[in-house]
């Protein structure tokens, strides 16, 4: 895997690794603390290293140019100064190096999904073990995990935290690289979905690197994450990243190139798409209420091929508004304004306007408008974006929460289906006598697929991004904190779209775009019987369900093991100075033609019209829509109008939040 800025080897996926004689023996109600969070148990030896305690001492490995013990026991944390840095770097990667001989060496067999084990015992089959077989694999396991600990703790202390290092953050990121670098754990799985513990790791370093090791690089964080500078240029791919299997491609034209390509390798079957929102894997809980329950389950973008082609007019009629000179064009240009007009008077009455809740309760009801002719109120928008911030939160961590705790979400899930049964009669109302009902199969019918995917985008798409850079937009203009990327802090007359074209580019309101070139291995199945559901003509099969768990109502799911998963991330793509020039990491107002010609944050590349008639494009439908109500926002708001509640904190920050939230007041008369 990788941390950093270092590319290393990739490892095939292995199964669930029984680590510990009580997730054999004990009965499931009790696995949970014993199995699914064994893991956090690496995290002890940490805790007793910042507490000043001697964790397991033992002979040093080496000896550092100052003499001091490296691989001893943590009291060696004494001895150590700036010098050993280098000595240790070297120290963790023989450590890193033996480990993956061991490996190779044939110490463990990566089997079947569930059925990992060591050699010695090669015909076991997941039913019987011996007290031998236990005991070895515990012998081994224990002996490396207080020199792993032991390593990373002096990453933590003796790098990452010494300020006398020069070039400290790399060194401090290489060093944790080096430790992660053939450790067993960081390729199993820590949440029931298959989700590895690479995958929680690597997503972790972006909040961790602007909190833990460099504050100050703001909305950059991204940058030093990928590519290890804020300089991006060259950065283009990053392999194991985030999550072993996964790579990165994070220039221009390797992101244009690969989103090309989803609507013709989808429909043959050469790719597969998961329920990902960004780079981020949703947890499918959410969307298993039974009386909504579509099939696959869970984020709109996971559906299959077949259903796509039927869902994306829709969704094109929906949200699409034509050419400028059209009446839709003309008619919500008139809606937004008026809707946009009435927001700030509104707030101006109120004495306060929030950021971001109330631009969110905004767009909520204008998209309501737009697409759909339906007057929402603010107490119904509140109630919305309350769910909204639950929704994300669920969906991005849930799949960290073990099975046996899954009803804690029910709330969120029942809120859901309620929200999509609330939809099923407004798409039966306008599309219904359209839709071939039977042609979303296995989900029990078009209409009920076409609505769990207009929610979707209310929650996550639009209905989450405009809101995002309309925030960073009106944070560009207040914000005296020194991560404010402009300091020129006023829109030019007439420039207001290309304002909100450059709150689009510079502040990514989506990380990535992703695929599986190998689809990860249906519950059941073997990786062969999987890979032949992927069928040409849009003919891709979901996996078969299995049999139903009494605590969630559905059966095993596998979102991650046994994948190859490939990222385009549109985050830098938007950033790459070959194509946005020297100053593409700067906040500047461009030419128009630019963002038309350059853009890939509406994934605008993913548009095939010989593939279905462009019924299988990927790109956002409500582009126009999005760019509508951002640039007239920005016309009608007046910053003179308007002061801001303590502009010295209005702070920039890493994505997807990009601004933290803050207050306009209306200004003294």
């Amino acid at each position: 895997s990788t941390l950093g800025n270092e590319v290393l080897p990739s490892r095939p996926s292995p199964g669930r690794d029984p680590l510990s004689k009580a997730q054999i023996v004990a009965p499931p109600w009790l696995s949970l603390p014993l199995a699914r969070l064994a893991w956090l148990g690496r995290l002890l030896p940490l805790i007793a290293a910042a507490s000043g305690t001697d964790f397991d001492p033992s002979s040093c490995a080496a000896v550092s140019p100052s003499g001091a013990c490296l691989g001893g026991g943590l009291n060696a944390l004494d001895d150590f100064n700036s010098n050993d840095a280098g000595a240790l770097l070297q120290v963790a990667e023989r450590s890193a190096a033996a480990r993956q001989h061991r490996q190779e060496e044939g110490e463990f067999e990566h089997w079947p999904r569930k059925q990992r084990w060591p050699k010695s015992n090669p015909n076991w089959g997941g039913e019987k073990l011996t007290e031998d077989d236990i005991d070895s694999t515990m012998d081994g396991v224990k002996s490396r995990a207080p020199n792993e600990a032991k390593e990373i703790s002096k990453c933590f202390f003796l790098v990452c935290a010494n300020l006398m290092i020069p070039d400290r953050n790399k060194k401090c990121m290489d060093c944790i690289a080096a430790w992660a670098r053939g450790w067993p754990m960081f390729e199993k799985e820590v949440g029931p979905t298959g989700v590895p513990l690479g995958y929680v790791v690597n997503m972790l370093e972006i909040p961790f690197t602007q909190m833990m090791v460099n504050e100050s690089l703001g909305i950059y964080v991204y940058n030093k994450v990928f590519c290890g500078d804020i300089d991006i240029t060259g950065c283009s791919k990053k392999k194991n990243f985030p999550g072993p299997g996964t790579t990165s491609y994070l220039d221009h034209a390797s992101v244009k190139k690969l989103g090309s390509q989803y609507p013709r390798k989808t429909w043959t079957g050469e790719i597969w798409r998961g329920h990902e929102l960004g780079l981020l894997i949703q947890y499918p809980h959410m969307w298993s209420g039974k009386p909504t329950m579509t099939q696959p389950f869970g984020l709109a973008l996971g559906m299959l091929p077949s259903q796509h082609v039927n869902v994306r007019p829709v969704l094109m009629q929906a949200f699409n508004l034509g050419g400028k000179n059209s009446w839709k064009y003309k008619n919500a240009e008139k809606v937004i304004g008026s809707m946009i007009r009435q927001f700030l008077d509104n707030r101006k009455a109120a004495g306060k306007m929030r950021l971001k809740n109330d631009v969110l309760i905004l767009v909520h009801q204008i998209l309501n408008k737009v697409a759909f002719n339906l007057d929402v109120s603010r107490d119904e928008a509140r109630e919305f974006i309350e769910h909204q911030t639950l929704a994300m939160a669920v969906g991005t961590l849930g799949v960290l929460v073990p099975t046996e705790l899954a009803f804690l979400l029910n709330p969120v899930r029942n809120y859901q289906t309620k929200l999509i049964q609330k939809y099923e009669p407004v798409v039966d109302k306008i599309w219904g006598k359209k839709l071939n009902q039977s042609a979303c199969a296995p989900t029990e019918s078009c209409t009920l697929q076409v609505a769990a995917s207009l929610v979707d985008g209310l929650l996550f798409a639009g209905g989450l991004s405009v809101p995002t850079d309309i925030s960073t937009g009106l944070g560009t203009l207040y914000s005296t904190h020194p991560s404010n990327p402009f300091p020129q802090r006023s829109i030019p007359k007439g420039k207001e779209l290309n304002f909100f074209w450059e709150n689009i580019r510079l502040f990514a309101p989506v990380l990535g775009f992703p695929s599986w070139t190998k689809r990860p291995t249906c519950p059941g199945l073997s990786e062969e019987e999987t890979a032949a559901l992927n069928k040409k003509n849009g003919k891709t099969e979901a996996c078969p369900p299995t049999k139903a768990n009494w605590q969630t109502g559905y059966g095993e799911i596998n979102q991650y093991q046994g994948g190859e998963h490939v990222a385009p991330t549109i985050a830098l793509a938007q950033r790459d100075p070959k194509v946005w020039g020297k100053n593409a990491n700067d906040f500047v107002l461009r030419p128009l033609t630019e963002y038309m010609k350059n853009s890939v944050g509406f994934a605008e590349m993913a548009e095939d019209k010989w593939v279905q008639g462009g019924k299988n494009d990927n790109s956002c439908p409500g582009k126009s829509l999005a760019l509508m109500i951002g640039s007239k926002f920005f016309e009608l708001f007046k910053k003179e109008e308007w002061v801001a509640k303590a502009p010295e904190n209005i702070t920039f920050v890493s994505g997807p939040t990009w601004v933290e939230d803050f207050a306009l007041l209306p200004a003294a008369p």
